[in-house]
C-alpha cells in the first residue's frame, strides 16, 4: 500500500472530528453510545450459567413466596381460640412438624394442645400461631407459657414474598446473585439472556513480544493485551483474542477486517496518533468505515478514536497502556454495557480531598492514578496523586486504589480542594 491513501485517509479521519478540535469526553461517549444498539439475539442457559448475563424478558412469579405458612421460630404452634381465660397457660404437646414435612389433615376441632415446629415448617392450617421456644417451659410433654399470642405470631404467611404474576427481575437486568435466588425459588430452571457481546481485540506494534519471550533490542512486552483481556473477562462477553499484529498497513488492515465481521466491536491498541506507523485510522476508512471520535480531550488519551465498520464499532485506544486503561473504562465499558442490553453508566465516583499540589495545563480533562492515603473528619477519602504518573508508567497504575480527575478549566489544585475519585 502506497502512502498516498493513507494520508487521504488520515485527512479524512480528521474531518470527522473538526481537524485539531478536541472532543469533550462526554461529547466522545455519547457520539460512541450513540452507535450502539443492544443485541436482539438471545439463547437459553442454565440458572447456574446465568450471573453476569442480561435477562430478555421480564420475569413474573408463577408461585406465591412462600407457597405455605410456615413458621419463622423454632417453637410450638398453638390455635389461639383453643387457649381459653388468663395465663399461664399449660397445654399437652400433640405432634411435631419438621422442614419438609406434609401437613395432615386437619379435623373440624379447634386445637386445644401444642404442636413441636420447627424453622420453615408448613403450619397446619388449625394452627394460628406460633410461640418461640424460649417464651415457654417445657415439662414431660407438657408446655407453659404465660401470654395468648397474637393471631398470625411467627408465621411467615404464604405469598407475603411475592403472589403469582408479580415482576421479580424486569428484562435487561444484569443477573446477580440475588436475582438468581428468586428465579432459583420460583423454580425456573433455565432462563432466556442475551448472546454474549462479541468483542475481537488486537494490538498493534511491531516491537510487542508476549511475557515469556525473550526480548531483543528496542523490544517490550505486550501488557496492554493482558490489561485489555483482564478488563473484558465478564460472563457477559466473548473474547476473541487476535493478538498482536505488526505495523504492517496490510497486516493490520486483514487483521481489522476479519474482526469487523466476526465481532459486535473491535478494539485494537496502539496505531491512533498521528505518527508514520500510526495506520488504525486510515484502515477504517479504507475499509469503508466511517471515523465519529477522534482526539478527544483527555489526558491521558487524547488519539483514542470511535468508529464504524458496517455493523460492527471500532474503538481504537491509545498504545500507551494508561491511556488504553482509562479510556477502555470510561469509553469502551458503557459501549458495551449498551451492546449488552443494559443501560450504559459513567463509571462509579465519588468526593475526595487532595493531599497534593499541582499546576496543569486546564485545556483537558485529567485521569491521574491515586491512592486514599486517610480519611476526613467527614469520614470521606483523602487522596494523594502520584506525581510521576504518566501515559505510560505502568508502576502508578498499578499502585494506585483509583483515578482522581481534574477536570477542564482547572489550572492548579491545592490541598483540600474536593476533586472526583474513581476507584478501581
Amino acid at each position: 500500500m502506497t502512502a498516498e491513501p493513507l494520508h487521504k485517509s488520515t485527512e479524512q479521519a480528521q474531518d470527522c472530528c473538526g481537524g485539531d478540535n478536541l472532543l469533550p469526553i462526554d461529547v466522545a461517549i455519547a457520539k460512541g453510545l450513540a452507535l450502539a444498539s443492544p443485541i436482539a439475539e438471545a439463547e437459553t442457559v442454565d440458572l447456574h450459567n446465568a450471573r453476569g448475563r442480561s435477562i430478555v424478558d421480564d420475569m413474573q412469579a408463577c408461585l406465591p413466596l412462600p407457597n405455605f405458612n410456615n413458621s419463622a421460630m423454632d417453637g410450638y404452634a398453638v390455635n389461639t381460640a383453643g387457649l381459653t381465660g388468663d395465663g399461664p397457660y399449660t397445654v399437652e404437646i400433640t405432634g411435631r412438624m419438621a422442614a419438609g414435612d406434609k401437613d395432615t389433615k386437619p379435623d373440624d376441632n379447634i386445637p386445644t394442645g401444642a404442636i413441636r415446629i420447627l424453622t420453615g415448617a408448613l403450619v397446619p392450617a388449625n394452627y394460628n400461631a406460633v410461640i418461640m421456644q424460649e417464651k415457654v417451659q417445657r415439662k414431660d410433654n407438657h408446655i407453659t407459657f404465660n401470654e395468648c399470642p397474637p393471631i398470625g405470631n411467627h408465621i411467615r404467611p404464604s405469598g407475603e414474598d411475592c403472589m403469582p404474576g408479580d415482576l421479580i427481575v424486569a428484562g435487561g437486568t444484569l443477573l446477580e446473585a440475588r436475582q438468581i435466588a428468586i428465579l432459583a425459588a420460583q423454580g425456573f430452571s433455565q432462563i432466556k439472556v442475551r448472546r454474549k457481546v462479541r468483542v475481537a481485540i488486537f494490538s498493534t506494534g511491531s516491537e510487542l513480544r508476549l511475557p515469556g519471550e525473550t526480548l531483543q533490542s528496542g523490544q517490550i512486552y505486550n501488557s496492554n493485551r493482558y490489561a485489555l483481556a483482564s478488563q473484558l473477562d465478564l460472563p457477559s462477553i466473548e473474547i476473541i483474542d487476535l493478538g498482536t499484529i505488526e505495523d504492517d498497513y496490510e497486516l493490520l488492515k486483514s487483521a481489522t477486517a476479519k474482526a469487523a465481521e466476526i465481532a459486535d466491536i473491535v478494539i485494537t491498541t496502539g496505531g491512533v496518533s498521528v505518527g508514520d506507523e500510526d495506520h488504525m485510522p486510515g484502515i477504517v476508512t479504507d475499509l469503508g468505515g466511517e471515523l465519529h471520535v477522534m482526539k478527544v480531550a483527555i489526558k491521558p488519551g487524547k488519539p483514542v478514536t470511535v468508529g464504524t465498520l458496517g455493523k460492527c464499532i471500532f474503538l481504537g485506544l491509545p498504545g500507551n497502556p494508561v491511556a488504553a486503561f482509562i479510556n477502555q473504562i470510561l469509553i469502551g465499558r458503557p459501549i458495551i454495557e449498551k451492546l449488552s442490553g443494559l443501560e450504559a453508566s459513567p463509571p462509579v465516583s465519588y468526593p475526595a480531598q487532595a493531599s497534593f499540589k499541582r499546576k496543569r495545563s486546564p485545556a483537558r480533562q485529567e485521569y491521574v492514578p491515586a491512592r486514599i492515603v486517610g480519611k476526613t473528619q467527614d469520614g470521606g477519602p483523602i487522596v494523594e496523586a502520584f506525581q510521576k504518573a504518566s501515559s505510560a508508567t505502568l508502576l502508578p497504575l498499578a499502585s494506585s486504589d483509583g483515578f482522581v480527575v481534574l477536570p477542564v478549566g482547572l489550572s492548579e489544585v491545592q490541598f483540600g480542594d474536593i476533586l472526583q475519585f474513581i476507584p478501581h
